[in-house]
């Protein structure tokens, strides 16, 4: 597990650095929402399971946060989830805090 726990930081961060170089305000495509840029960084990324009351069922899945961003960046946990698709990464919970 501990390989793919470090696959997913290397992916995460490469793929927040490629939305650092494509949407910060000086190129013109602004991402919204409350973001410190020089120090927005990828600062942990877990395994979540899940285990719901009454039952045996679990859910497992994957999750990355992200800091100097506000909670409520939307914009820029779709950009960062989507470049994680792009490397093959599917239903990772991407967080953001400050």
């Amino acid at each position: 597990m501990i390989d793919e726990l470090k696959k997913l930081m290397s992916d995460a961060t490469d793929a927040l650095d490629e939305v650092k170089r494509n949407h910060h305000a000086s190129n013109g495509k602004r991402i919204g929402g409350a973001v410190n840029w020089a120090d927005l960084k990828v600062v942990c990324v877990r395994r979540d399971v899940e285990l719901y009351a009454g039952t045996d069922d679990t859910v497992d899945g994957w999750s990355v946060l992200i800091e100097e961003a506000a909670p409520g960046s939307d914009e820029l946990r779709r950009y960062v989830t989507l470049g994680l698709i792009e490397r093959g990464h599917v239903g990772v919970n991407v967080e953001t805090a400050w």
